[in-house]
């Protein structure tokens, strides 16, 4: 197993994550060809790893980028960041919706939780006043507190209070949860999409590039409590058919306009679907460059890949190999 770049004799480092394999901290993988190559952090070239040492660790690195946040991916590479530091790379088809369960799934669920107890504190805050005023003798002051405290947190509260603020054209926007939930979509009259977003100060009408940076603040807000497991799946279901975040986004505008216009009237899966499509986008314009750079290098180290392997190999030995691993990555087999 070696330790230096093939190219620089840069150090390629170490990792704790595979211990099949703790060569290297930005590791790439074809499952289906059984390729692993060390991203030198150097010279960033792709240093394929012996035969010998490939399909296990290579299993490794699968399971692991199962279990991770997705960044990004496009048809042909994803890309994570694993908690112990190392970047891992999978060539392939990429698997959204593994992942967006995985991830979106933890993060609605703790939004539902922090807004419970939120509410939760509220409540029993008001319940231990009401309690204290009758135990002191006065039952009419603790009825009309709690009748007060009931409007409030049925209606005034949280339609009063502040979710969220926007930076546009180098003013902040204050908004509000009834803001919020008055914000629409219309026709802009071009083919695509505007949105009237209501503050505390007015209204603003929003085109072009603005829509779905500012939608992407407010989104969020339209769902305090997250959603249920089944409206995860849902949502998740919504983009994956959808084939794109993109292709997701303009087809929830056009059902938030057959509902009126108006995003809080579309059903909780339709706006949790909405949030993940935008925060996709968003990612992936982020990183985008990154990952065109990435499969250029792959690209290229496939090609060598490739020679190295027939040379090491005969032709029908790798033939039986590829068949083997065929039958392994079948629809029945799942990673633990």
């Amino acid at each position: 197993m070696y330790s230096a770049c093939l190219y620089c004799q840069s150090h390629l480092g170490r990792n704790e994550l595979l211990p099949r394999f703790p060569v290297g901290k930005r590791l790439a993988f074809d499952s289906t060809k059984g390729r692993l190559w060390v991203i030198c952090g150097s010279c960033a070239r792709w240093n394929l790893s012996p035969l010998e040492e490939r399909l296990e660790s290579i299993d490794d690195c699968e399971r692991h980028f199962r279990r991770t946040h997705i960044r990004i991916s496009t048809p042909n590479i994803g890309l994570v960041e694993h908690p112990e530091g190392v970047s891992l790379i999978r060539i392939g088809k990429p698997l959204f919706p593994e992942f967006a369960a995985w991830r979106y799934g933890r993060r609605f669920t703790r939004r539902r939780v922090k807004t419970g107890l939120a509410a939760g504190t509220i409540v029993g805050g008001a319940l231990g006043v009401t309690l204290g005023a009758v135990a002191a003798g006065f039952g009419g002051l603790a009825f009309i507190a709690s009748y007060a405290t009931a409007l409030w947190i049925v209606d005034e509260g949280p339609k009063r209070r502040p979710v969220t603020t926007i930076r546009l054209d180098g003013r902040l926007l204050h908004l509000k949860q009834d803001d919020a939930e008055a914000t629409r979509v219309f026709d802009d009259g071009k083919g695509g999409h505007g949105v009237a977003l209501h503050h505390t100060k007015g209204v603003e009408l929003l085109r072009g590039a603005n829509v779905k940076r500012v939608l992407g603040r407010v989104i969020p807000t339209l769902s305090p409590f997250g959603g249920a497991s089944d409206e995860i799946t849902t949502a998740i279901q919504l983009v994956d058919h959808a084939g794109s975040a993109d292709e997701c986004v303009a087809q929830t505008m056009l059902r938030a306009r057959g509902s009126g216009g108006f995003f809080a009237q579309l059903p909780v899966y339709s706006r949790l679907a909405l949030e993940m499509s935008l925060q996709e986008e968003s990612e992936r314009k982020a990183m985008e460059g990154e990952l065109a750079g990435l499969e250029r290098a792959w690209r290229e180290a496939e090609q060598i890949a490739a020679i190295a392997d027939s040379l090491l190999i005969p032709g029908e030995v790798l033939e039986r190999i590829a068949g083997l691993r065929k039958g392994i990555r079948s629809p029945g087999f799942a990673f633990n």
